[in-house]
């Protein structure tokens, strides 16, 4: 009787042994998937980091572009401007050319009766 109890507390113990073995190993493989999704989450969190460096130097490029274009319309917009007023000043021009033409052809034909009366 007290044989077959040794016999019993022996495989008692092998398996209270075996499990605290399962046990270990179960944490320690629970250890290792823990770093390794640490490792993993870090990774991911480097990669969020330079999508986000990425998208603000691309924000920033974009940024400068539209400086760019609203300069370039600025300028255009003065070159219109330049444009009109050298139209305004050209058609000034002509029509006080057109007025000195028609005071000659007044003064011509004047001049041609005074020379005709004089004939």
């Amino acid at each position: 009787h007290i044989s077959q109890q040794g016999e019993l507390l022996g495989r008692l113990e092998a398996q209270a042994n075996d499990l605290l073995r399962a046990q270990a190993a179960a944490e320690q493989g629970t250890t290792g998937r823990a770093q390794r999704v640490d490792e993993s989450v870090q990774m991911l969190s480097e990669r969020m980091e330079n999508l986000g460096r990425s998208a603000q130097a691309s924000s920033d490029r974009m940024q400068q572009m539209d400086h760019v274009i609203q300069a370039q319309k600025t300028d255009q917009q003065a070159m219109c401007d330049d444009l009109q007023s050298f139209r305004g000043g050209v058609h000034g021009q002509l029509s006080t050319l057109e007025q000195a033409l028609q005071a000659n052809a007044s003064l011509a034909q004047s001049l041609k009766g005074t020379i005709t009366t004089i004939d």
